[in-house]
């Protein structure tokens, strides 16, 4: 029987095999085949949040200037000598085993710097819509490394070059359209632009290979953050039904901030229940698995405030959790893999109200 309550033996175990294939996507064959009773859904995101954890640990070896012109030069001789194809990105992201989203924008980086390098500071220009250039400065100074959504917090963050353009005087192929962006853009909000509309990257060729990182990135980059965000609307949407089917009246996030109220729990009920004999006022939704890391940060930012202001509650985590985890219970934090069912459930019974004469 399958379950995605595991003991953290076996996630450490679980770990070790997927760190000992560097990451790659199949370490989870060779996860499958050692936890049968795991199910899918939880070893793909025990596996993605692996993931994202080593990358957070080690982005700054990445994010290093002679590193990042290392990558760069790797990229435009592979471009050069005609290795690789649309996946020539992914393939090298793999080489040094980085998120070939977060790889991409590092290209995409220094693609907008050898534009900036490339083109004196007095005659770079800017395009309007319908392409007209429109004379501007731009300065001198060190590029931004900072990131999107998706990029690790752990760059380092520098002043911005000011770029303006219309036509490519970048190193790689001539552009076949203009690019529209305003008078003065930074770096880093270009860099920003560009990754989340691909189709605007003057060069036609590093368009396929950005885009390839970005479908093929299940951890970063737009496509996997708004992944991440519908899944987690969708598991928030299922619990409000669930509450619902109770008949117990509640408040969700959006009607615990229109009261004022700052940390706001998924469901806040306005009549408490029991589950399992732990009374129960609020209900968070996690859909992702519960693993010692991430669990701890969701108590110091999340859990305890709701506990101090609300008193006790549930925490669901969707895919599953490390059993040793759920010791706070006595404190007033509950965990569970799913909604409790009926059995589970004690409601208050609810009498109406009898007005006297």
């Amino acid at each position: 029987m399958q379950s995605s309550v595991i003991a953290e033996r076996e996630y450490d175990e679980l770990a070790r095999i997927i760190e000992s294939r560097s990451f790659r996507r199949d370490s989870l064959q060779l996860a499958t085949a050692r936890f049968p009773q795991i199910p899918e859904e939880s070893l793909l995101s025990i596996y993605s949040q692996l993931v994202r954890l080593h990358t957070k640990r080690t982005y700054w070896q990445h994010n290093k200037l002679k590193t990042k012109l290392e990558y760069y030069q790797s990229y435009l001789v592979a471009r050069e000598t005609g290795t690789g194809t649309g996946d020539l990105l992914l393939q090298l992201a793999e080489k040094v085993c980085l998120s070939p989203a977060l790889y991409g924008r590092i290209i995409l980086e220094q693609y907008a710097e050898s534009i900036a390098a490339a083109t004196p500071p007095a005659t770079v220009t800017a395009s309007n819509a319908c392409g007209t250039p429109t004379p501007s400065a731009t300065t001198s100074t060190p590029p931004t490394t900072n990131a999107t959504t998706s990029t690790p917090p752990t760059t380092n963050t520098t002043t911005s070059t000011l770029l303006t353009f219309t036509k490519s005087t970048a190193a790689l192929a001539t552009p076949t359209k203009v690019v529209t962006t305003p008078t003065t853009v930074s770096v880093s909000t270009l860099v920003n632009q560009w990754m989340k509309n691909p189709l605007s990257i003057p060069d036609t060729t590093l368009q396929l290979h950005i885009k390839t990182c970005i479908f093929k990135d299940t951890h970063y980059g737009p496509l996997a953050d708004n992944i991440k965000r519908s899944v987690g609307y969708e598991y928030e949407f299922l619990l409000r039904e669930k509450v619902q089917e109770l008949a117990v009246p509640f408040l969700d996030e959006e009607g615990l901030r229109a009261r004022g109220y700052d940390k706001t729990p998924d469901i806040k009920l306005e009549v408490p229940i029991a589950v399992d004999g732990h009374i129960v006022n609020w209900i968070e939704s996690k859909a992702s698995f519960g693993d010692r890391t991430c669990h701890e940060q969701y108590m110091e930012d999340q859990f305890w405030s709701y506990q101090n202001r609300f008193g006790s509650g549930l925490v669901i985590y969707w895919f599953g959790y490390v059993s040793e985890l759920n010791s706070f219970q006595d404190q007033g934090i509950l965990l569970t893999e799913r909604f409790p069912d009926p059995q589970q459930i004690t409601k208050l019974a609810l009498r109406p109200l009898i007005s006297t004469p």
